[in-house]
């Protein structure tokens, strides 16, 4: 029964609506977060690889990976030897997939693994 004044909350919901949202605009999604950020996306990136210092033969994991951004960026900007493997895992398996095809065309497929999953 419902309370006057008091809302459900259902995460469970809310959690599986987020990932068919993140399904559902998989294509346009690298467009929609640089245009809705102002390209800051571009810049929380950079500023993520200053504070990176990994040493030689790491392992990266990048958790809600989307379509790769944040690993790719990782890879190419980080000097050779220092990540030996990286790792991107979301929930969203069509994000994934444009990860993936991201990962093919920027000749790093080699060097990367998309898996679907929930952090």
């Amino acid at each position: 029964m419902k309370e006057p004044g008091i809302e459900s909350h259902n995460p469970v919901n809310e959690k599986e609506q987020s990932f068919r949202m993140f399904n559902r605009i998989h294509k346009r999604y690298d467009f929609l977060n640089r245009f809705f950020s102002f390209r800051r996306d571009t810049a929380w990136r950079k500023r993520l690889r200053k504070y990176l210092n990994p040493g030689d033969g790491q392992c990266l994991l990048d958790l809600a990976a989307g379509t790769g951004d944040v690993t790719f960026s990782l890879l190419k900007h980080t000097p050779p030897g220092k990540i030996s493997r990286a790792y991107g895992c979301d929930m969203a398996f069509n994000m994934l997939q444009t990860a993936r095809y991201k990962s093919i065309r920027k000749k790093m497929d080699a060097h990367v693994t998309f898996c679907q999953g929930d952090a």
